[in-house]
């Protein structure tokens, strides 16, 4: 996660394997880039949510 966070390049690419990598550190659920695209992303402060299964996950976006 800190090699990812000290990448310049911080495109859709790095988002979605950032959700991905952050998704499990955090909240200790695995996701896949494809499930990832169905699910809705919302932009929230400092972070993203993620609404997966009925539950709303925050995410930190450096």
């Amino acid at each position: 996660m800190i090699q990812m966070a000290k990448c310049t390049d911080q495109g859709e690419e790095w988002k979605e394997r950032w959700i991905v990598t952050t998704m499990e550190y955090c909240h200790d659920k695995k996701v896949s880039k494809k499930a990832l695209r169905q699910q809705t992303i919302e932009h929230s402060g400092d972070g993203v949510r993620v609404s997966m299964e009925g539950v709303s996950y925050w995410l930190p976006i450096v």
